[in-house]
């Protein structure tokens, strides 16, 4: 039998805490306006799909989209006059097994 069906001695989110601090460390999720560095970044994720790199007006700086849904939305909030800021792939804070944000708290 294929050990590809057997569950992984480690649960996904203990695999992914080294990459995810690493981002926070670096600053990535944190500023406003021009001096924000989006969490995520286009380069960061693998996919078929369609991805989108773009210059802001509210702000004048480049935008990671992930998808055609982001790039309509964000087209949307970009040219309202409104919005002040416009922070793309945003970190949300985790819960986990009750406890707030390990990440934040280890």
């Amino acid at each position: 039998m294929s050990t590809f069906l057997e569950p992984s001695p480690k649960p996904v989110i203990e695999l992914l805490e080294p990459k995810i601090r690493k981002r926070f460390k670096d600053g990535r999720g944190a500023g406003t306006g021009k001096s924000y560095k989006p969490f995520l970044e286009v380069r960061d994720v693998p996919s078929k799909g369609r991805v989108h790199r773009r210059p802001a007006i509210t702000h004048g700086r480049i935008v990671h989209l992930l998808s055609d849904l982001e790039l309509a939305a964000f087209l949307l909030y970009d040219w309202a006059s409104i919005v002040v800021d416009i922070r793309e792939q945003f970190p949300c804070l985790l819960i986990l097994r009750g406890k707030l944000s390990w990440l934040l708290y280890k």
